[in-house]
């Protein structure tokens, strides 16, 4: 008999990846910057390995929420692990957990693309 998989084991996979991928490209930026990590002129190299390693980070987070609102949905009355106030609790920081990773992630694009800070030149 086929074993049949279910969401979790798809979310729970695409957190394990994400988080190999966030750890892989967190060394390649501490190979790049050879451990120093204000780095006043980047390169072009190690703009897209920090930009993809934030993706990865952002992916995470994001999974993470969901495997939350996933296991400690208050609409079921199926027991997880724990019940009660603590599985609303949970839920809601899976709630919040997306909403703020989303925020952090849309903010960084505004303010790279969008919002330019000039210095007058002395």
């Amino acid at each position: 008999m086929k074993h049949k998989k279910h969401h979790i084991e798809y979310i729970s996979y695409g957190i394990v990846t994400s988080k190999i991928f966030w750890i892989i490209f967190a060394l390649i930026y501490f190979y790049l910057t050879g451990g120093n990590y204000h780095i006043e002129h980047p390169t072009k190299e190690l703009i897209i390995v920090e930009e993809i390693d934030h993706i990865a980070h952002a992916i995470f987070h994001v999974g993470i929420g969901i495997l939350l609102i996933y296991l400690f949905n208050h609409l079921t009355d199926k027991k997880v692990c724990i019940e009660g106030e603590a599985k609303n609790n949970l839920y809601l920081f899976g709630i919040f957990s997306i909403i703020l990773t989303l925020y952090k992630y849309f903010s960084r694009l505004y303010h790279k693309y969008y919002k330019h800070d000039y210095k007058e030149e002395e």
